[in-house]
């Protein structure tokens, strides 16, 4: 039986997403495809005598992980996180496909993301970004990634499939009883506050002005709001809700599992998700997928994913990203049409469609 090998992140790495898309991959072929590969799920071993600081990761990535990986051999080897496309110097670069989910640290050290500094030149992640040249396919969720690929890294575009993700399952809409039980359960408010929902904590995540469009919007309408996020409380969420006197209508929710972010999606009103970068957009998607509207910046790859079913602003626009917010509260034929919309949109994204797509790339290679 032909062998693929998912080569996936050290869990150290704490790379959530990644293991999402692991997991999916996994969860999926297995489910359709195991009379045809045997797909191993290879999962780098850390070796703890290096402790688990910054340099002891970037150790194990960049030095540890090679040698295990070159003693693995598949008629298909796949990396799914582009961060370990350095693999690619001792994996065999003709049976080896990577996915490639965003370029974001060389966008941002090339000046290419509006509002954040440039930083340090990422060494580290451009000997990654370098190797992908050397694969012999790429894969990425969204056509902007691919734009990206070819401007930036001058990949050839007849190497590179896009393949969108798929929205879990678990991401559907809940019942107005089931809604209020699950608030309880998460200590929400219960007092016909507009609740808005933020989700992440990355740099490019915009949280200063998400933040600021939920103060304008509280300001204008003179409503009750209250603000939720996923995500740990770093210093740009803790300095935004204190500025904005929103500590007391705010929960922040540090690591959520999978199997309950829907629960979370399913208690507030609105996404709010004004990212600076994406290379695709999970949160959008899930919230659509649960019947919440979606406002976002249009930004990157972001329209992609949407499209007319959400409201698209422009990232650093406050007043209108506060306007969306308020036209969601007031109008409920605009609510309404837009969960009607999201819900359509979002069905357009499974993980059975991502698989049956990745499975014929591995057919075509093995074929050629």
């Amino acid at each position: 039986m032909t062998i693929v090998i998912l080569f996936r992140d050290f869990q150290e790495d704490n790379r959530m997403s990644m293991e999402r898309y692991a997991d999916g991959l996994r969860n999926y072929l297995n489910q359709s495809y195991a009379s045809k590969i045997d797909l191993v799920n290879f999962t780098p071993v850390k070796d703890v005598r290096f402790g688990n600081g910054v340099w002891a990761m970037r150790f194990s990535r960049y030095l540890f992980y090679p040698l295990q990986a070159r003693k693995q051999s598949g008629a298909i080897n796949h990396i799914i996180d582009h961060a370990y496309a350095h693999l690619l110097y001792v994996l065999d670069p003709q049976k080896t496909i990577v996915s490639v989910h965003d370029l974001i640290p060389l966008i941002r050290w090339q000046g290419g993301i509006s509002g954040i500094s440039r930083g340090r030149k990422p060494w580290l992640n451009i000997i990654s970004f370098r190797a992908l040249n050397r694969a012999r396919h790429l894969i990425t969720a969204s056509q902007n990634t691919k734009n990206d690929l070819i401007m930036r890294l001058q990949c050839d575009p007849q190497k590179i499939s896009v393949i969108p993700y798929g929205v879990d399952p678990c991401f559907k809409p809940y019942s107005n009883q089931e809604k209020e039980k699950v608030c309880r359960q998460w200590g929400l408010p219960n007092n016909g506050a507009f609740r808005v929902l933020l989700s992440g904590s990355q740099f490019y995540k915009n949280q200063q002005k998400a933040v600021r469009a939920v103060a304008l919007f509280k300001k204008i309408t003179g409503k009750p709001c209250f603000l939720v996020k996923i995500g740990p409380p770093n210093e740009e969420w803790n300095n935004a809700i204190e500025l904005n006197n929103l500590r007391e209508s705010s929960a922040c929710f540090s690591h959520v599992p999978l199997e309950r972010m829907a629960e979370l999606y399913n208690c507030v009103d609105c996404l709010l998700f004004p990212s600076l970068y994406e290379g695709f957009g999970w949160p959008p998607l899930e919230a659509m997928a649960c019947g919440v509207p979606v406002v976002a910046s249009r930004s990157a790859s972001l329209p992609e994913v949407i499209s007319d079913a959400g409201i698209l602003c422009d990232a650093e626009d406050i007043e209108g990203l506060a306007k969306a917010l308020i036209d969601i509260s007031a109008n409920a034929e605009l609510k309404s049409a837009l969960i009607t919309k999201g819900i359509s949109r979002a069905n357009l994204f499974s993980w059975e469609k991502t698989v049956e797509k990745i499975f014929a790339l591995y057919e075509q290679i093995l074929n050629e």
